[in-house]
């Protein structure tokens, strides 16, 4: 038996089905990502205590843990370094004067704004995106020289954090005692479902990603216990027709009709026809964002940052080779991806999970979310998935 945990997190804006409706989004505001860091528990080929240590070093002066949105930010490093009211490891005199010319300008464009921000800095914590992209517009009005040194700052933070992961868990990943996987839409925007599945565009795509495991896992014969750990978010529930925070009983709510009915025990149960294979999963409590949460969920956040951009390649090899050459991330994409889509390619492969035959059209799917599907139905071809529930 080998026991596997799955960390997630996500990247991108993801509106609701309910409040934001797909023809008032702005072009490009509609790519998501939600990824995840499948890890194999009694490797000796990496240690949460190691991964922890690493990234203690990389950036100091930013507040804890590391979200790849604010380290993309020249004003969150400017904010960090001047509230901070210390001298800090890393950055040069050159950088530590830029950093306080665009404070001064941020100060003069908006002083609440700023000293709300600058707050939550001072007290450690983590400050909304919102309010640091905001403030972000303001260190374009600084000199150019400025403006470049603490683009450097955000450049060095970026590659240290990505080299610091890379270092950590990179032999796990190579070695196949972990996996990267990710989980995108089919059409920008334009996946969600209604009726008795899913509407919310984060609960769909975590759905998928966690089938998709299963599915791997199922691929690559004899048992395994998936254990997930997702954070905590507010989510559309469909059922209720409110907005209401993520927890484990929503998680396995919505994979019921991917993975079939759970156990009395809440775990589901499948395996392969052929008995080859089976699967335990298991849906874990949300966590939340904060200081000591599993440092496997902040690589999960560089992972979907990293991914956002690459999904923008037209096919699977494209995503591949971008997603490397970004962040050194071997994604696995030939054979079986380790991608996932949702929707019609995602219902293309839930009906093939079972045998039930050919789904509805992929046409207007993006090239990468039909090729990913096509793989994974052509092999559910072969050796069905059977479930110990029942939808």
């Amino acid at each position: 038996m080998q026991h596997w945990d799955l960390y997630i997190d996500e990247s991108g804006d993801f509106g609701s089905l309910a409040d934001t409706p797909i023809d008032r989004r702005r072009p490009g505001d509609d790519d998501v990502v939600v990824a995840g860091v499948l890890m194999d528990r009694t490797s000796e080929t990496w240690s949460e205590k190691a991964l922890r240590r690493s990234l203690v070093g990389v950036a100091p002066w930013l507040p804890r843990p590391l979200h790849m949105a604010h380290v993309n930010r020249c004003a969150m490093h400017a904010v960090a370094l001047v509230a901070a009211r210390r001298r800090v490891d890393g950055p040069d005199d050159e950088t530590i004067a830029a950093a306080k010319r665009c404070v001064d300008a941020m100060r003069s464009g908006d002083g609440d704004l700023y000293r709300r921000v600058a707050a939550r800095v001072r007290k450690g914590e983590t400050p909304r995106i919102g309010e640091v992209v905001a403030l972000d517009r303001f260190v374009d009005e600084v000199e150019s020289a400025d403006r470049k040194a603490i683009m450097r700052l955000v450049r060095s933070t970026q590659r240290t954090l990505q080299a610091r992961i890379r270092a950590a868990i990179g032999d796990a990943i190579a070695q196949e005692h972990g996996h990267w996987v990710v989980a995108t839409e089919a059409v920008p925007g334009g996946d969600r479902i209604r009726g008795d599945e899913v509407s919310d565009r984060y609960l769909g795509l975590l759905v998928e990603l966690v089938a998709r495991c299963a599915d791997q896992l199922t691929a690559s014969g004899g048992e395994h216990t998936l254990h997930v750990s997702a954070l905590t978010r507010d989510v559309f529930d469909a059922g209720t027709g409110l907005r209401r925070r993520l927890h484990a009983d929503v998680v396995r709510r919505q994979l019921v009709p991917r993975l079939g009915a759970p156990g009395t025990d809440g775990a589901f149960r499948i395996r392969r026809a052929d008995g080859d294979s089976q699967v335990t999963v298991h849906i874990g409590p949300c966590e939340s964002w904060t200081a000591d949460v599993h440092p496997l969920h902040v690589c999960a956040d560089v992972a979907a940052n990293t991914m956002r951009g690459a999904i923008r390649r037209t096919d699977l090899a494209a995503m591949a080779e971008s997603a490397q050459r970004r962040m050194g991330l071997y994604l696995r994409v030939e054979s079986l991806p380790n991608v996932a889509t949702g929707g019609t390619p995602g219902a293309c492969v839930a009906r093939a999970r079972v045998g039930a035959g050919a789904g509805p059209s992929m046409e207007c799917a993006r090239p990468l979310a039909r090729a990913q599907a096509e793989a994974w139905m052509k092999w559910y071809e072969q050796a069905p998935m059977q479930w110990e529930g029942t939808a």
